[in-house]
């Protein structure tokens, strides 16, 4: 807390001021021996462009001692560091958005990036190039071909897997699910299987004999030697 006085111009903290007279006073008291008056602080506001906000003179305001702000302008090295900052979050923004579309990911990492948010949501009416990935319901897909969505024709409508293929696992099969028996993923229809990953599918725990790209084949098929039931522990 500080406290300001008018005549000398000063301005001491409340322990300062206690010392001063070698007695304590409320650390919340207006005013100290009618001679020091408390500073009442007022959050900053906004800069304007091409400026910082300092703390400037202290002002009697309706009965207070109030600490003014001042719109100060940027040294020519201070906007430069702005604009380069800002040329920076347009950059790195540029490449994080490149890297997703092209890098290869796990499914559990494909995941991870679609609840951060940083894929574009499949939209009706938009029209979506050749190999371009994107959110549904918070499962990430590659187009397959180019297509411009309809509205009953999302992602995960029956019968659009030759155009939406799925590249993440289901957000809602738990925490961090890795494959593992004690973290299985959850089978979604055309997704990439990997051999020796566990799968739930309808409350039962597969494991993947063999990798399967873009599987159709749901686990316990008849007749498919991919899938194996996988025994309790």
């Amino acid at each position: 807390m500080m406290y300001y006085n008018p005549d000398t111009k000063e301005e001491r903290a409340h322990a300062e001021v206690c010392a001063m007279y070698h007695t304590s006073f409320s650390a919340d008291a207006d005013q100290i021996r009618g001679t020091w008056y408390r500073v009442y602080e007022s959050d900053p506001p906004a800069p304007e462009n091409g400026h910082n906000v300092e703390p400037g003179a202290i002002r009697l305001i309706d009965g207070h001692y109030m600490r003014v702000w001042e719109q100060v302008p940027l040294t020519p090295e201070e906007r430069q560091h702005e604009m380069y900052a800002a040329a920076m979050s347009v950059v790195n923004a540029s490449v994080v958005a490149a890297h997703i579309q092209t890098a290869s990911f796990r499914p559990e990492e494909f995941t991870t990036l679609a609840q951060a948010g940083l894929f574009t949501d499949w939209a009706a009416g938009q029209t979506y190039a050749k190999g371009y990935r994107l959110a549904h319901e918070g499962i990430v897909y590659e187009v397959m071909q180019e297509v411009t969505a309809l509205e009953d024709q999302p992602p995960d409508a029956a019968g659009m897997l030759a155009v939406y293929r799925p590249l993440s696992v289901d957000p809602e099969t738990g925490d961090e699910p890795d494959g593992s028996r004690e973290h299985p993923f959850a089978f979604l229809y055309g997704m990439d299987v990997t051999k020796d990953s566990y799968y739930s599918y309808e409350g039962t725990l597969w494991l993947a004999k063999a990798d399967m790209p873009a599987c159709v084949w749901v686990p316990g098929t008849a007749g498919l030697w991919q899938w194996e039931a996988a025994s309790a522990a």
